[in-house]
């Protein structure tokens, strides 16, 4: 069973490929968005690393956001047509659950916040050491962010959190398209697509390019 996952949801490109023990990490750095150009190099890439071909692909995996919306846009048509094309499972997921991975604890609930734009953000709450949103918003504004309790929580961003989010205490972390290959599809059952087309979850856009 050969796995790909796609991340495009910020300023760099990033793709997981696992193919039965073997697997390899392609990201690209940019000081902006430019997935539309390198997203398929670096599939062409990954799958000569593997001695693999397009066809062996058996399952896809793509961030659904939040993020910025033009960015997610081309990992996630990329990977619907690959999806429709090679006739294989696609799950849509949102960087929530990646960033929950990255940060879940035992002893405490995780808080995912992420800037947006215009004083607003996305969060989520997670039970503790568990993939369970308990409580969330999409577009959510600072005077309400305020009244989440954030006490007694790991509190997780990612690399662009503003100075208002680190202030709080929230600590960066840079999301790769292997976060998202990492995580156990049973436990997920919320803000997961399963059919084409995969939609970013967003209707908004990240400013990026700052």
């Amino acid at each position: 069973m050969s796995i790909l996952s796609i991340d495009t949801s910020l300023k760099n490109t990033s793709i997981n490929i696992i193919s039965g023990n073997d697997s390899t990490n392609k990201i690209l750095l940019s000081d902006k968005p430019n997935h539309f150009e390198v997203l398929l190099p670096l599939l062409n890439d990954a799958i000569k690393e593997l001695e693999i071909n397009l066809e062996d692909i058996s399952q896809i995996r793509v961030n659904t956001g939040p993020g910025n919306l033009m960015s997610l846009r081309i990992g996630i048509t990329v990977a619907n047509v690959l999806a429709s094309n090679l006739h294989i499972p696609i799950y849509g997921i949102s960087s929530f659950y990646a960033y929950n991975f990255l940060a879940k604890n035992d002893l405490k609930d995780v808080i995912v916040a992420i800037y947006i734009r215009n004083n607003k953000y996305s969060f989520a709450r997670f039970k503790k050491n568990t993939n369970i949103i308990s409580e969330y918003d999409l577009r959510i504004s600072k005077d309400n962010f305020k009244d989440v309790n954030i006490r007694n929580s790991v509190l997780i961003s990612d690399i662009l959190a503003d100075e208002y989010l680190l202030n709080l205490g929230f600590q960066k972390q840079n999301l790769t398209a292997e976060n998202f290959n990492n995580l156990n599809m049973d436990e997920i059952n919320f803000f997961i697509q399963n059919a084409v087309p995969i939609k970013p979850i967003n209707d908004h856009s990240y400013v990026v390019n700052n």
